[in-house]
């Protein structure tokens, strides 16, 4: 119980840390170029950088998964 409990409290720290870095980097951009829709489009963002995180740690663990290479030999194209 205790460890699907610090699961859930890392990935809510990981998409808090990636929101608000999206947010700095949204306001950072709007510096440069003011558009009408900003809020829109910061939403729009912070969605698209959660999807993105999200599916990337998934992706991380299936390849943590998988077996190792046994040789660290590059294969010849013949």
């Amino acid at each position: 119980m205790n460890d699907s409990l610090n699961r859930i409290f890392l990935k809510f720290c990981l998409h808090i840390a990636v929101s608000i870095a999206t947010i700095v980097a949204w306001y950072s951009l709007n510096l440069i170029a003011t558009g009408d829709n900003f809020y829109i489009g910061l939403w729009i963002c912070i969605f698209v950088t959660n999807c993105t995180t999200l599916i990337l740690s998934k992706l991380n663990r299936i390849l943590e998964q998988l077996p190792k290479d046994e040789t660290n030999e590059i294969p010849e194209i013949t």
